[in-house]
Order: C-alpha cells, then sequence, then structure tokens
C-alpha cells in the first residue's frame, strides 16, 4: 500500500516544521551561549531601538494623528 497524496503533504509538512524548529532552537542555543543570558533574544531585531524620548516624540505624534 502506497502514501496517499495528502499523506505524503502532511509529511513533507511535518519535515520542514521539524526542521523549523530545530533552526529556532539552535539559533536561541548558539545565542545562550554567546549572551550567557537566561532570556536570548528570539524576535530578529528589524530596526535600531529607541530612546526613551524618541519612543515618547513617536506616541505623541501617533496619538495627535489619531485625534487630531
Amino acid at each position: 500500500m502506497g502514501w496517499s497524496g495528502i499523506g505524503l503533504i502532511t509529511m513533507l509538512v511535518l519535515v520542514a516544521m521539524f526542521i523549523k524548529n530545530l533552526g529556532f532552537l539552535t539559533t536561541y542555543a548558539i545565542r545562550y551561549m554567546i549572551d550567557k543570558s537566561d532570556d536570548a533574544q528570539m524576535r530578529p531585531v528589524t530596526a535600531k531601538q529607541q530612546s526613551k524620548l524618541e519612543m515618547e516624540a513617536f506616541n505623541s505624534i501617533q496619538a495627535y494623528l489619531l485625534d487630531p
């Protein structure tokens, strides 16, 4: 008895998810070993961190734009 189409697609998706999760775990372990922190950052850094003043200015501008 051979594999059905849905069974084959399901297995391919499961293998892809396993590889993706193994990559996340490896990335976490490497960051944990390098940074030596208990809570290694898992989210990708896409923008520079804003200072408190910049964040307050951004929130103020957003509030004004929502309710002028």
